[in-house]
């Protein structure tokens, strides 16, 4: 009877065994692949192109970004014009001094964190945070007032000329001296 190619169990062949590295594992079998490890800033710009019609993956906005740790919001804004939205960093002293007429808008928060704010009315404010989902949450103002770092990121989609724009042409007029 031949012998088999494998050892018996507990006993190795004498070869040398691959190390395979081990993906470190997080509280109970969690594995870093099960972890979102984008900055809260991109999360809400996400959100914020979805509200205002445009779908974008975390992953297309991350691609033009160095690295994956804190995001400034200036690098935001130049992943949102990627993107297709026009937008600027604006400081408001308060939640309060927001006008309903720009929302929604990214808040910067304190300690690098961030929301989208959708709507204000009577004292409550309602926001969606980067860590909760994509449902919009409502906060006492007061609250959402000690977290405001006093920035916002307003944000419009890019205007764009319709097909009726290319028929447009300028009739070439007479010249003062030549054509006269």
């Amino acid at each position: 009877m031949p012998e088999s190619s494998c050892p018996p169990e507990g006993k190795t062949s004498g070869v040398p065994e691959q190390k395979k590295e081990a993906v470190p594992l997080i509280n109970d079998g969690l594995s870093p692949a099960d972890v979102d490890f984008a900055p809260p800033l991109v999360h809400s710009l996400v959100t914020l192109l979805r509200l205002r019609g445009k779908t974008v993956s975390t992953a297309f906005l991350m691609a033009g970004l160095a690295g994956t740790g804190r995001v400034s919001p200036g690098a935001c804004l130049h992943a949102a014009k990627r993107a297709g939205l026009d937008g600027k960093i604006v400081h408001r002293k308060s939640v309060q001094d927001i006008s309903p007429l720009v929302l929604p808008c990214i808040l910067l928060l304190t300690r690098d964190r961030s929301c989208v704010l959708t709507a204000l009315e009577n004292g409550k404010a309602e926001v969606i945070f980067p860590e909760t989902g994509e449902g919009p949450q409502p906060v006492p103002l007061g609250m959402l007032e000690e977290d405001y770092s006093g920035y916002a990121i307003f944000a419009a989609r890019e205007a764009r000329l319709d097909h009726r724009a290319s028929r447009i042409r300028l009739i070439k007029g007479k010249r003062w001296f030549w054509d006269v």
